[in-house]
């Protein structure tokens, strides 16, 4: 599994996992996955990682007795990936702006300095 970096990957990861449920007799909890991913029209991108965490939270709580240690693996990285996704998405543009402002000023006066 790589690095899920953005919402892309995330969609990416959570198509691989679907395939590899199939493949591992999990249809039940792939077409689940599948539809929230592919088939609802959300309002916001928030709803559907509510949806798509509360989908292998259960999965993972109920200890699927089908499901093999990678896919296990698999759920918890998403997981990860999708509380990770929910904490950027709370900080407001103002905060996500002046981060970046600060980022791209240190890069400048590092920049501008004389190097020995």
């Amino acid at each position: 599994m790589k690095n899920i970096d953005s919402i892309n990957d995330l969609y990416a990861e959570v198509d691989k996992l679907i395939a590899k449920l199939k493949s591992s007799r999990n249809a039940r909890l792939a077409d689940a996955l599948q539809y929230r991913l592919h088939k609802v029209a959300w309002t916001s991108g928030s709803e559907l990682l509510d949806e798509l965490a509360t989908l292998l939270e259960e999965a993972a709580r109920d200890g699927d007795r089908n499901l093999e240690s990678e896919l296990q693996q698999d759920i918890k990285v998403i997981l990860g990936a999708i509380a990770n996704r929910r904490l950027i998405g709370k900080h407001s543009a103002h905060q996500t702006h002046r981060s970046l402002d600060s980022v791209v000023l240190k890069n400048e006066v590092s920049q501008k300095s004389p190097t020995k």
